[in-house]
């Protein structure tokens, strides 16, 4: 009997630990997800994703059919799409018919202008840089790009 009750008091007492350090190891680990997300959905407001083509950046782009807004296409060594309306302006760079940069100037109440001033996941870098005129800079690379790898690795290096 006193073994039985032994046991008893060692689940009793171990329970509770076992719970609370599962619960931290959750919360953690949805924490760390919710930064590198962060960083993947930096103008995923607007239908913006790392990967998509030109076509569909056009068709998705959430503030590309706003009243005033301009399109230009740019024919440099790797094609890029413009954007601009007013003081916003996004400049789309394309590698391999593939988005994998995006350069923005947002107004400050922009809600993709607010965060860490450098976001890093495994896949992309966002860079937050704010500007003399109440804008904000938002770069945001394609980490394994070619094009973009040296830019986005100096980012993380030097913020």
């Amino acid at each position: 009997m006193p073994r039985a009750r032994h046991a008893r008091t060692i689940v009793w007492l171990l329970g509770p630990m076992i719970l609370i350090v599962t619960v931290a190891a959750l919360a953690w680990s949805r924490m760390d997800f919710r930064a590198a997300r962060g960083a993947d959905d930096a103008l995923a407001q607007y239908g913006i994703r790392l990967g998509m083509s030109p076509a569909d950046v056009r068709a998705t782009f959430s503030l590309g059919h706003a009243e005033g807004s301009q399109w230009r296409v740019v024919a440099d060594a790797e094609p890029a799409l413009e954007w601009r309306s007013g003081a916003r302006s996004m400049r789309f760079e394309f590698h391999g018919a593939q988005l994998m940069a995006v350069r923005a100037m947002l107004l400050l109440r922009d809600p993709s202008t607010q965060g860490r001033q450098i976001e890093v996941s495994t896949a992309t870098v966002v860079r937050r840089h704010p500007q003399s005129d109440g804008r904000v800079e938002v770069t945001l690379l394609a980490r394994e790009c070619p094009t973009h790898a040296a830019e986005a690795q100096r980012i993380i290096t030097n913020p």
